[in-house]
């Protein structure tokens, strides 16, 4: 047996080394490359940066003068057409760098006679109105010539947004390079904000490098880049105007299977409010696996299914619910309930969704007084009654939730408590077609997981 041991480490050595030998030989040429591109870019700085003037400044000759310096600038030059750009001027002239160079500085420098004459007398068009031959994303009037908004912006227009004068084709040119590759897809998060956009793709750049091999949802890393964006900077940007742009890839310069992700108004204005926002950004466990509650808000999920299960797991393990994200979760899933019922097409949400966020922490303050004076009416015999409510809320059963608790509430010794929860049986489950169940299990919060009193707070009227 000890021969066999000794064998098989001896195997396994010889192994490890073999794989030491391939790592080194890999790490060396790894190396070489790395100082033969140091090499190469070093000497291209040092050529550029000792002929940068003389070139820019000969710019009134049309550079005529430095076409042999502009021409040896890169080495075995040739410009490859990237699969996002169709018929691009400027990829023609593949092996011509002086002829590149040329049309990409006039381009630049907006000076369309100049870019007229290296077209051979051709007018500039996409140049003056960019369109889908130098970027998938864009139209192209040609494609759509009866439909007169299609036509797009023109290069002044879009120099007026940018900062500093920007020239509109540097970002045309690298807006690919905006889009981030994650599991099978280009994403970037879009929002009319240059600042905020930015700094929430950097961080999702960010969220993508330092999670390799972790197999983390595509949602999840975009939306928490979004987030942290909110919180660490205080970013009050307009959420029903950002948009999760998508697409799988680009072939024959169209692109495969886009799609512009948004965000209901609705939604939007709660996920606005710190202190909803933080109370739904947490995990709740569910059986043996994790719910993210706001993801599940942000996919436009009901929450109330989660609240219960997951107390429902805190009753079988014996551990304490969280009662502050329940109950926001219950109040949040209340106020979407509610809104969900028809109505006038310009209602209360269209004109104020200020009024929702109002609603939700008034329906989350309710919620929590009754919590506390159930627990407090109850005690510690009200853990006898949790398996009947809950028998009676799967069964969406609203009269016989009522009658086991208000027959409980018959033992009860505190008057002022039982009229508070007989009026908020009444008002918010009895009279409450659309979101019964969610205050109904605001009760069970206060049932499987205790909790204080209110104080004098406990003993307001419910109305």
């Amino acid at each position: 047996e000890y021969k066999k041991i000794e064998k098989s480490i001896l195997k396994t050595k010889k192994k490890l080394k073999g794989i030491e030998t391939k790592l080194q030989k890999a790490t060396k040429k790894i190396e070489v490359t790395k100082e033969e591109f140091i090499r190469d870019r070093d000497s291209f700085r040092q050529t550029i940066e000792a002929s940068l003037d003389l070139i820019i400044e000969d710019s009134t000759n049309d550079f005529q003068n430095v076409v042999d310096i502009i021409s040896k600038a890169i080495p075995n030059f040739d410009l490859q057409l990237p699969k996002d750009h169709r018929n691009f001027f400027l990829y023609n002239p593949k092996k011509d760098l002086g002829t590149s160079y040329k049309y990409l500085f006039w381009l630049l420098k907006e000076d369309r006679e100049k870019l007229r004459k290296i077209k051979k007398g051709k007018e500039p068009t996409y140049e003056i109105r960019p369109d889908s031959t130098i970027n998938p994303f864009l139209h192209s009037p040609v494609e759509f010539p009866n439909v007169s908004y299609t036509k797009p912006l023109s290069t002044l227009q879009l120099k007026g947004i940018l900062p500093q004068s920007m020239p509109p084709y540097i970002v045309f040119l690298s807006f690919s390079n905006a889009f981030q590759y994650v599991v099978g897809s280009y994403v970037m998060i879009y929002i009319p904000n240059l600042e905020t956009c930015y700094g929430i793709n950097k961080r999702l750049k960010v969220y993508i490098e330092s999670t390799r091999g972790e197999h983390l949802s595509l949602f999840r890393m975009t939306w928490s880049a979004i987030i942290d964006e909110l919180i660490e900077t205080k970013a009050r940007f307009s959420l029903e105007n950002l948009y999760l742009v998508e697409f799988e890839d680009i072939e024959n310069q169209k692109l495969k299977n886009v799609e512009y992700i948004g965000i209901p108004k609705l939604h939007a204005s709660i996920l606005l409010d710190d202190t909803i926002r933080d109370a739904l950004n947490t995990s709740i466990r569910i059986g043996d696996s994790w719910k993210w509650l706001l993801e599940e808000f942000l996919k436009q999920n009901p929450l109330y299914p989660l609240v219960q299960m997951h107390l429902w797991t805190a009753i079988k393990a014996g551990f304490t619910a969280s009662s502050r994200t329940l109950l926001y979760a219950l109040a949040v899933d209340a106020k979407l309930k509610e809104q969900a019922k028809p109505g006038p097409v310009f209602g209360p949400v269209f004109e104020s969704p200020d009024r929702v966020v109002q609603d939700v922490r008034e329906f989350y303050e309710r919620m929590n007084l009754a919590r506390l004076n159930v627990s407090k009416a109850l005690g510690e015999e009200g853990k006898r009654y949790i398996h009947p409510l809950f028998s009676a809320l799967r069964k969406h059963n609203r009269n016989a939730f009522m009658n086991i608790l208000l027959k409980a509430l018959t033992q009860a010794k505190e008057k002022e408590t039982v009229k508070y929860l007989t009026s908020y049986l009444i008002n918010r489950i009895l009279l409450n077609d659309l979101a019964w169940e969610d205050f109904a299990l605001a009760l069970l919060v206060g049932l499987v997981g205790g909790g204080s009193y209110a104080g004098s707070g406990g003993e307001s009227s419910e109305d």
